[in-house]
Formats: structure tokens, sequence, C-alpha cells
């Protein structure tokens, strides 16, 4: 449980720094899959749900599949939290990695 808790703040620490670095990363206009014009401005409201909605989700998403992995003969519900744990602090981590990248090189 004292791992648990440090990854939860390890999470929310990352998660907020993402949210915040959104802010200041220069996107650019997209388009949408449709060819629609996006401007900057929902690119980085997109980025912002993603930083702390969506990757959680992923995270607990895959971490449904690989909980059924057999480790440490740990039943499925102990394996379940902690694997989604760690899948969202390592997603968090590549977007706080892709964004570092993109304020430093531009």
């Amino acid at each position: 449980m004292r791992g648990t808790r440090w990854l939860l703040i390890g999470i929310i620490a990352l998660a907020l720094t993402n949210f915040i670095l959104v802010r200041y990363v220069d996107v650019g206009e997209g388009r949408h899959l449709s060819g629609q014009i996006v401007t900057a401005g929902e690119v980085k409201q997109a980025a912002a749900r993603t930083a702390l909605f969506g990757l959680p989700l992923i995270g607990f998403l895959l971490g449904t599949l690989i909980s059924l992995l057999p480790y440490r003969k740990l039943p499925y519900r102990k394996k379940y939290l902690r694997f989604s744990l760690v899948l969202v602090l390592v997603l968090q981590t590549i977007m706080l990695l892709l964004a570092l990248r993109n304020l430093l090189l531009w």
C-alpha cells in the first residue's frame, strides 16, 4: 500500500506538470481526419484533456490485460491496481518527455 501511495503522488505530479506545460508548448494549427482546420487553442485543450483523463484511462484499460499475466502468484485484484498505476506513470512520463522535447527544440 505504501508503494501505491508514491505511485499516485508521482502520477498526480506528472499530470499537473503536463497540464501546465501544455500551455507553453507551441503546437500550431492542425487538422481533423475530415480535413477541417483545428486551432492551436483546440489542440492545447485536447492535450490537456489527454494528460488529465486520457492517459489514466488508457493505463487502466491496458492494466486489465497485463494483469492477466502471472506475476508472483498474486491475485488479479492486487496486480491490477499496481500494473495500472505503473502504466499511467509511464504514459505520463512519456508525455512529459515529449513536451520538454518540443519546448527545448522549438
